[in-house]
């Protein structure tokens, strides 16, 4: 749900990883965390991106392959 606000909002969040899924003490809150490589799209543009950021253990294969995300 927090990836579907944020893709709604125009944001990727360019770093998904377990370190960044953080848990309340209750566990009964999920939140996204680390949003310093996040980045804010022109969606009415379309425009693509093809910085690689991120940690590089936990890349996904569009970065790998330096095909462009959005």
């Amino acid at each position: 749900m927090g990836i579907l606000h944020l893709h709604r909002q125009g944001v990727i969040h360019r770093d998904i990883k377990c370190m960044n899924i953080l848990l309340t003490n209750n566990n009964q809150t999920v939140k996204l965390g680390d949003m310093s490589e996040s980045r804010v799209l022109d969606h009415q543009q379309y425009i693509k991106t093809n910085k690689i950021v991120g940690t590089p253990l936990s890349l996904s294969p569009e970065v790998v392959k330096n095909e462009g995300y959005d």
